[in-house]
């Protein structure tokens, strides 16, 4: 993965499938699995409901690990990355622009989580568990 300044001058982020080079691969290359600089990139090859604290959901297996993205999705509407909810925990009151999931994903499953981390649980103020996610899975190419 190259972040930064690129071959050519532009900046932006690049990751490579195995045995490729992010930083040294030409614009275009197969061996290029993410570039910012291209508006459209790659095949949706999976997506769906998933369920935040559920089981893994596979797909097709890929030789390396794909983008995938994820937005919650209430019933009716799909809600951006941005979402903002309150944390009132403690009696202080907050705002926060995110909402506290991971996407866990290999080479041929994605699973939606809680995000944890021994500093820090915002499940006594916002817990996801439960809630349904869209995915999408990416593959390399377009």
């Amino acid at each position: 993965m190259v972040s930064g300044k690129l071959i050519g001058g532009d900046y932006g982020i690049r990751t490579s499938v195995p045995g490729y080079d992010a930083f040294s691969e030409p614009f275009g290359s197969r061996g290029i699995s993410f570039d910012t600089r291209v508006e459209q990139s790659g095949t949706v090859v999976a997506s769906g409901l998933i369920t935040c604290g559920g089981a893994a959901i596979p797909f097709p297996a890929m030789p390396y690990v794909p983008i995938c993205k994820i937005n919650r999705w209430d019933g009716a509407d799909l809600y951006s990355s941005n979402e903002t909810f309150l944390n009132a925990a403690g009696g202080v009151a907050s705002t926060h622009r995110w909402i506290p999931v991971i996407a866990i994903v290999t080479t041929s499953y994605i699973q939606v989580m809680p995000y944890t981390n021994s500093n820090y649980d915002p499940r006594a103020f916002y817990n996801p568990t439960g809630q349904l996610f869209l995915y999408s899975v990416f593959a390399n190419g377009g």
